[in-house]
């Protein structure tokens, strides 16, 4: 194929065969951060001239899926499907002491490669990252049949792939303990112990750490001269060996991460799960069946009112999930309504995340368009669960979503992010009233939830409200002489029973503050007044009672909706919650009388 972008989208549907590929990605991915006009016409256009080039192919064929294109490949209609298969079966065959099958199959496998994967292809990110892990499998079976030389007792075979291994930027010590040992089989003792020193000071040097065991096992076995190193069968070592490492770690990734055998890093960022998390039941199935891809959606966004539990809502999700996506679980808190703080930029985000992902900083572009196709090219083929807590916005969000199946991210946000159009939306609300007793009482101990007038009468107080139960449960747990009834009390005869919602650093008032603040002026004019309005109402009757015309008053409640500080019992009409409303009257300036005269 003489056209670059052609060869571009064989690779890419090569990359995911047999997986439907969006329309959306193939285009980022073709041009990058700057489509042209008419860019979905042009790859209509690409795909059309590949399928006539692909008639000659037996049993491939390129079929249209929504929300994009399928190429379906016979299993073993690749040299990659036939090169891992030979390889499987080499390590079989090595394990079971047949190692003349081995050597042969990984002959047949390497004889597979005419030089770099997708050489001829211009760099994408996708691509590259695909052009990686092939290498990665190739190199691993170079070291697998150094092994099975080894045990076949062909030292000498060894020494000059194993040398180029190692001299290689990546760390791998599989080809260094086949490189040592090899040496010393031919006699080259003092060149061992000489390769062993140069790994520690590389790895001491880049990564602040020393060599593995097995590998320090060996040096020390080498200085002893150990006759058994001349039977030593690499077939019984644990893992053949130690893993190859990676670039040096950056310092300030944030999170933790495991590694694979091959060190790739598998990120687990997951903060702890909430403590007596209840009810949801329904949300939490809803969430799951859609991780299963059920309707092909590539996010579930929760979103309600302050102190709702959505972020202890996603964050139980997403433990209960956890297993289902073994290639990592990233978190981010995205900062959109946190106190005294700026939202977080996606792009750094972005370059956050891909340092999770073991993307070096090196190779990290520095635009917004160019980390968001990178980090879909990292994520693609793989199991990874996102979630991205505490959202401003659509457009914070966009760029951080994953593009194809199999990954799926979670999102939470006080506003309603009508925009991801690709989003699943789960509104949250309060807890119902068996909830929340429930919730109270696992927090406080059945003994002091034995009334349970006293604990419903609370719960109400409450507003059935994660937040202000849990923070009314901290409340008794900090106060060992109060009772449940005492505290209730104190919130039912409280001027401002919001303000007595607080324990440490939970403040109810201050998270209900935090949105108001953020409302434009005319909105908070209009939401200081609903503290006096009846319990519903509609827009012609809150227009009248503030006086404005209705057609500003209905902007105005939209907006309040949209942020979750009203709700919409039925269509035109609106509602405040209880909490809300006390929370709107305490806003409201007190009236200072007028001095008495000759005051």
């Amino acid at each position: 194929m003489r056209t670059p972008k052609l060869r571009v989208l064989l690779a890419m549907l090569l990359v995911n065969a047999n997986k439907v590929v969006s329309v959306d990605y193939l285009v980022a991915e073709l041009w990058g951060g700057a489509p042209p006009k008419g860019a979905v016409n042009q790859l209509h256009g690409y795909v059309m001239r590949l399928r006539r080039q692909l008639l000659c192919a037996q049993s491939v064929v390129l079929e249209t899926r929504e929300p994009g294109y399928q190429l379906v490949v016979p299993e073993a209609g690749t040299d990659i499907a036939v090169f891992a298969d030979r390889v499987d079966r080499a390590r079989d065959a090595h394990r079971a002491g047949d190692l003349d099958l081995a050597a042969g199959l990984l002959q047949q496998a390497l004889e597979l490669w005419r030089g770099s994967a997708y050489a001829d292809v211009p760099g994408t990110p996708s691509v590259g990252v695909a052009a990686d892990r092939l290498e990665e499998q190739r190199l691993s079976a170079l070291e697998l049949s150094a092994e099975v030389d080894l045990d076949r007792g062909l030292p000498d075979r060894v020494i000059t792939p194993m040398r180029a291994l190692v001299s290689g930027r990546q760390i791998r010590e599989r080809a260094w303990f086949c490189f040592m040992l090899a040496l010393y089989r031919c006699g080259r003792s003092a060149d061992a112990l000489d390769a062993y020193q140069t790994l520690y000071e590389r790895m001491s040097g880049e990564l602040g750490l020393e060599p593995g065991a097995s590998i320090r096992a060996l040096h020390s076995r080498i200085l002893r001269h150990d006759g058994e190193l001349d039977t030593l069968v690499c077939a019984s070592a644990p893992g053949g060996g130690e893993p190859a490492h990676p670039a040096p770690p950056n310092p300030d990734r944030r999170g933790q991460a495991t590694f694979t055998g091959t060190g790739v890093p598998v990120p687990r960022q997951l903060p702890v799960d909430v403590w007596r998390f209840t009810g949801r039941a329904d949300l939490l199935a809803e969430i799951e069946a859609l991780a299963a891809n059920g309707d092909g959606r590539i996010t579930a966004v929760i979103d309600g009112m302050p102190g709702a539990g959505k972020t202890a809502l996603a964050l139980h999700a997403a433990h209960r999930l956890a297993d289902r996506f073994p290639d990592g679980q990233l978190y981010v808190n995205l900062r959109g309504h946190s106190p005294r703080e700026r939202a977080e930029d996606p792009a750094v985000v972005l370059e956050n995340m891909l340092l999770a992902l073991g993307a070096s900083a090196q190779v990290i572009p520095p635009g917004l368009a160019e980390r968001a196709a990178l980090y879909r090219s990292r994520l693609a083929g793989t199991r990874t669960l996102i979630v991205l807590d505490n959202a401003a916005t659509e457009a914070q969000v966009r760029p951080l979503l994953p593009a194809t199946p199999g990954c799926f991210a979670v999102t939470t946000s006080r506003r309603r992010l009508g925009g991801l159009d690709e989003a699943h939306h789960l509104p949250v609300g309060v807890l119902t009233d068996a909830e929340a007793r429930l919730l109270l009482a696992q927090m406080i101990g059945d003994g002091r939830a034995a009334d349970e007038r006293e604990l419903a009468e609370l719960a109400r107080l409450c507003g059935q409200l994660p937040l202000a139960l849990r923070i009314a449960a901290m409340q008794l747990n900090s106060r060992p002489k109060w009772t449940v009834g005492y505290l209730a009390a104190r919130l039912r005869d409280a001027h401002d029973p919001i303000g007595r919602l607080r324990a440490g650093d939970q403040d109810l008032s201050s998270s209900f503050l935090l949105s108001y603040e953020r409302l434009p002026a005319r909105c908070q004019d209009v939401f200081r007044q609903l503290g006096r309005f009846p319990e519903t109402f509609t827009c012609p009757e809150a227009a009248e009672l503030a006086g404005l015309p209705p057609a500003e008053m209905d902007v105005v409640l939209e907006r309040l909706t949209d942020e979750h500080l009203l709700e919409q019992p039925g269509a035109g009409r609106y509602r405040l919650h209880f909490l809300l409303r006390r929370f709107a009257r305490s806003l409201e300036k007190p009236v200072v009388p007028e001095a008495l005269p000759g005051g």
